[in-house]
C-alpha cells in the first residue's frame, strides 16, 4: 500500500476526556506509535500540553473538560494522526499511513465521537 493522507472536516462540537480516550485509542489500536502523543487542552485563560494521558486525566480532574483540544501523534516509520477541536468553527481529523487505511481511521473517530460534516442538516 503506498503512503496516503488522508484530512476530513467535521462541525464543532465539545469533546470530553471519553471522546478523547477513544480517538487515542482508534489512532492506536493497529498502527501503533512509537513517539510520545501531544495533548493541547485549551481553557479560557491558558493552554496546557501534556504528552500522558494519565497527564491529561489529571489535568481533567483539576479544572474540567477543555473549551477546545488537539491529540497529535507521529511516528518515527512516519505515521501521523491528529486529531484537532482547537479552532471554533470545526473539528479536523487528519491521518497519514502505509499501513492502514486513513480512511477507516477517520470513519471510526467519526462514528465513535457522533462527529457530522459541516453541510449535513441539524
Amino acid at each position: 500500500m503506498t503512503s496516503t493522507r488522508v484530512k476530513r472536516y467535521f462541525r464543532y462540537q465539545a469533546v470530553d476526556v471519553n471522546g478523547l480516550a477513544a480517538v487515542r485509542d482508534i489512532f492506536n489500536s493497529k498502527d501503533g506509535f512509537d513517539i510520545p502523543w501531544k495533548y493541547t487542552l485549551r481553557y479560557p485563560a491558558e493552554d496546557i500540553e501534556v504528552s500522558l494521558f494519565a497527564d491529561l486525566q489529571s489535568v481533567v480532574v483539576t479544572k474540567g473538560n477543555p473549551k477546545r483540544c488537539k491529540i497529535s501523534v507521529k511516528s518515527s516509520g512516519g505515521r501521523y494522526g491528529c486529531f484537532d477541536a482547537i479552532s471554533s468553527d470545526y473539528i479536523s481529523v487528519e491521518y497519514y499511513s502505509k499501513k492502514i487505511d486513513p480512511s477507516t481511521q477517520i470513519d471510526k473517530v467519526q462514528k465513535a465521537l457522533s462527529l457530522h460534516p459541516p453541510s449535513a442538516p441539524d
